[in-house]
C-alpha cells in the first residue's frame, strides 16, 4: 500500500461534512434507510468518504460508496476507507462485504475499479455478477 496520508476516520452527519467534493456525493436522498456516512480526514483536512448500508444481518454489507477528493487520489486513502469499511463490518457481526463497482467519477474507467477491488481480495460473485463481494 501507498504512504496512506490519512489520520482520522469517524463516521458523520452530512451536515457535517465541510467538503464540497464530499458534500455533493453525501446527498441524504441518494442514501437507503441503513446507510451512514465515514469521513477520512488528515488533521482537519475531511479527505475521503465512505458510504456504507447496514442491512439486517445474516445480510452482507453493502459498500455503497469510496470517494476520495480530486487533490488526494493516488496516496491510499481508497485503500484505507477500504479497511476500515471492512473493519467496521467485522466489528458489527457482518461475515461478508459486497458491492456493486461502478464509476461515479467520469475520469474513472469499470475496469480500472473492478482491478481495484480485486487486488484488495474482492471477487466477483457467480449468483450476481455485477457484483464483487468478499468474506470478512
Amino acid at each position: 500500500m501507498k504512504n496512506v496520508v490519512t489520520t482520522g476516520f469517524r463516521r458523520v452527519k452530512p451536515a457535517d461534512i465541510q467538503h464540497a467534493q464530499l458534500r455533493e456525493r453525501a446527498n441524504p436522498e441518494m442514501q437507503a434507510a441503513h446507510t451512514e456516512l465515514f469521513v477520512a480526514t488528515k488533521g482537519s483536512e475531511q479527505v475521503g468518504l465512505l458510504s456504507l448500508d447496514f442491512p439486517p444481518l445474516p445480510q452482507p454489507l453493502e459498500l455503497y460508496e469510496v470517494f476520495v477528493v480530486s487533490e488526494r487520489r493516488c496516496q491510499g486513502i481508497g485503500a484505507f476507507l477500504l479497511e476500515q469499511a471492512e473493519m467496521v463490518g467485522r466489528r458489527r457481526g457482518y461475515r461478508s462485504i459486497q458491492l456493486k463497482p461502478h464509476p461515479l467519477d467520469p475520469e474513472q474507467r469499470q475496469e480500472h475499479l473492478v482491478e481495484w477491488y480485486s487486488r484488495h481480495g474482492y471477487s466477483r460473485s457467480s449468483s450476481a455478477p455485477d457484483f464483487m463481494s468478499k468474506i470478512l
